[in-house]
């Protein structure tokens, strides 16, 4: 969590948080934007929304969904003016009013701390890359990779692993892994539950929730049997 907080403080170029599932991206990206520094703001814009990223009712992944959403969650902090679209908008007006607003929100943001910053987090954006694809729309993820974001904010983008080539990201992009919990991590995890548990029942876990997922152990560790061994079995 710190190491992945620097990196955001102190980048200026996009970064991609990428991990398989159920290693815990939506868990750090909100985790990560409650935790910055004062007078920092971090926003999430989930992608994924519940499930329902394929809907056309209800489309996360077009610009005038983001976009507007982003702008008006940061000038609800009274740091920029709201964004309202019109039906004729195109994508690129689209952008050109967003990034204004970021660059007047940075502005606002480090009038009192220099060192603040703006932080804008996309979680499950390869989501995002599969409804616009599946819709043959264009899609804001990929194309938050490409613009010059102001100074003073960042871009973070959470995708799985092996659908980060979706994000086609350029090489300026940081990519990052997200890696699962080591065989010590399943060791100090699991002993919240069963202190008296052995190393080797504690490799045993590790092995058989995926060696280290958090979210397989998660689920093993809710059905909260009172004994380890019937969670091994």
């Amino acid at each position: 969590h710190e190491v992945l907080k620097d990196y955001i403080l102190k980048e200026s170029r996009p970064i991609i948080i990428h991990a398989e599932g159920g290693i815990g991206k939506s868990v750090i990206a909100y985790e990560l934007a409650k935790s910055l520094p004062d007078g920092s703001i971090g926003i999430v814009y989930d992608c994924y929304g519940g499930g329902t990223y394929l809907n056309p009712a209800q489309p996360r992944h077009s610009p005038s969904q983001a976009l507007v959403q982003i702008v008006n969650e940061i000038a609800a902090h009274q740091l920029c003016s709201w964004l309202i679209p019109r039906t004729t908008d195109l994508t690129d007006q689209l952008f050109r009013a967003f990034l204004d607003r970021l660059k007047t929100a940075s502005i606002n943001l480090r009038r009192d701390n220099k060192n603040a910053v703006l932080a804008i987090l996309i979680d499950a954006a390869d989501n995002a890359e599969m409804a616009a694809k599946k819709d043959g729309n264009h899609c804001f993820a990929n194309r938050l990779l490409r613009v010059d974001i102001p100074e003073g904010c960042r871009v973070v983008l959470l995708c799985r692993s092996e659908r980060i080539h979706l994000l086609d990201p350029p090489s300026t992009t940081l990519p990052i892994k997200l890696e699962p919990f080591s065989e010590a991590e399943t060791f100090m995890h699991i002993r919240q539950y069963f202190p008296n548990i052995t190393k080797d029942e504690s490799l045993e876990f590790h092995r058989l929730t995926n060696n280290g997922n958090p979210r397989v152990q998660a689920k093993a560790l809710s059905i909260k049997h009172k004994k380890l061994s019937d969670i091994l079995a």
